[in-house]
């Protein structure tokens, strides 16, 4: 019970964070670039939609984040059942293919083909999911604060003395590729690996659990 608690609160706290994020982006931009010519979102660059669909495709994107949330921090338990595994990278064998092969041989097996166990995958997708979303929205709002610092206007953003005081365009001058592509790659590989650790951990507990009472 508290861990299922504890699973529901983590569920409302990045629920009440991704919503917070995006009212905070919107009000930003619109603070901003009321006009949206400094807005970077493909349907405005090139579709050149307006503040109506941009809202639109925020309100129906919440939808899906949240679903996959409750997924990924309540509904699924599948993989925090007790593993017999020596290891980390034999629990992640035995969590998709319930067979304790080499972690190497798990990683060339799902290039190709579904998992065994396909509620891990369902879930980790799930988690990335809502972490990455979450991840774009923290650079997008970080982006706009640096440009409201600097004081850029929207009718002159575009000027090269402006490149040098928003602390978001000299970071995106120095890197070799656009920063939501680099946030995308980088959260994708840590949360990766900060979900199968996290549920080894808790593969581990639970055996240590068992373990206790068996000996009582």
């Amino acid at each position: 019970m508290r861990e299922q608690n504890i699973r529901r609160i983590k569920f409302c706290i990045v629920t009440l964070l991704y919503t917070s994020l995006t009212i905070a982006d919107l009000a930003l931009t619109y603070s901003v670039t009321p006009c949206l010519t400094m807005e970077a979102n493909p349907l405005v660059v090139v579709f050149g939609l307006g503040w109506g669909t941009l809202i639109g495709v925020n309100v129906v994107m919440f939808v899906p984040v949240v679903m996959a949330a409750y997924y990924a921090f309540v509904k699924y338990c599948c993989g925090r059942s007790q593993l017999a595994c020596n290891g980390f990278m034999q629990y992640c064998s035995m969590l998709y293919y319930n067979r304790t092969d080499k972690f190497s041989w798990v990683m060339y097996k799902m290039s190709y083909s579904l998992p065994t166990n396909r509620a891990p995958l369902l879930a980790l997708s799930c988690f990335l999911f809502v972490v990455i979303f979450i991840a774009v929205r923290l650079v997008a709002v970080f982006g706009w604060i640096t440009i409201i610092v600097a004081g850029v206007h929207p009718g002159n953003w575009h000027l090269p003395e402006y490149h040098s005081s928003v602390l978001y365009w000299v970071i995106s001058a120095h890197l070799p590729v656009n920063p939501f592509a680099l946030v995308i790659a980088f959260t994708f590989l840590f949360a990766n690996f900060y979900w199968h650790l996290n549920e080894y951990r808790l593969n581990k507990k639970m055996e240590s659990e068992m373990t206790k009472i068996e000996g009582i």
